[in-house]
């Protein structure tokens, strides 16, 4: 017997290395241009989509992007013109305004009641400062009646009985809640 090894065909190693065969075929410059593609398009796409995420756009991107969607709902809906249009993106601004108002108002509530309180609550303090809160409260008001006004008056009789169908819904089912 012979102490040399016997080599095997080229098919006959094929079928038995573990590498795929495409993998063989393949240089080292076109393993690594395909990495490297995978990984740039891997790269590009969470990229692409972390741009669209809710929780990485500023506040005025979050509103701007709220009313564009209740315009483009509406306009949809209500089949509006560019007049009514205009006139909803003054309800929707205002309403945004009133919204962060009532949101910044909302957030230093539990602070400020806190420091009325020591041994005993300084009543005096808590009456006047709910009383002025209500006040804020009454100073929007007008302002917000007067955009829906505005926007309602524009609307011919099919699209305020639309509009008034649509919100009878929305109050029946509200966000998931409720009997409707």
């Amino acid at each position: 017997m012979s102490d040399s090894p016997i080599k095997p065909t080229e098919t006959e190693q094929s079928t038995t290395d573990s590498t795929p065969r495409f993998y063989q075929r393949w240089g080292t410059g076109k393993r690594l241009a395909a990495v490297v593609g995978i990984v740039a398009l891997v790269g590009v796409g969470t990229a692409g989509a972390k741009g669209w995420s809710w929780h990485n756009m500023d506040e005025g991107s979050r509103i701007e992007r709220v009313q564009d969607r209740a315009l483009h709902k509406a306009t949809k809906r209500l089949e509006l013109n560019a007049s009514q249009q205009s006139e909803f993106t003054a309800l929707t601004a205002q309403l945004a305004t009133e919204a962060l108002a009532l949101r910044d108002m909302h957030r230093t509530w539990r602070d400020d009641l806190q420091g009325m309180m020591g041994e005993t609550m300084d009543r005096e303090a808590a009456k006047a400062y709910v009383a002025e809160r209500i006040a804020q409260l009454s100073n929007a008001q007008p302002a917000m009646i007067d955009a829906m006004a505005d926007f309602y008056d524009t609307l011919d009789a099919t699209q305020q009985e639309e509009l008034r169908e649509m919100l009878e819904r929305r109050g029946r089912k509200g966000r998931g809640h409720g009997d409707g």
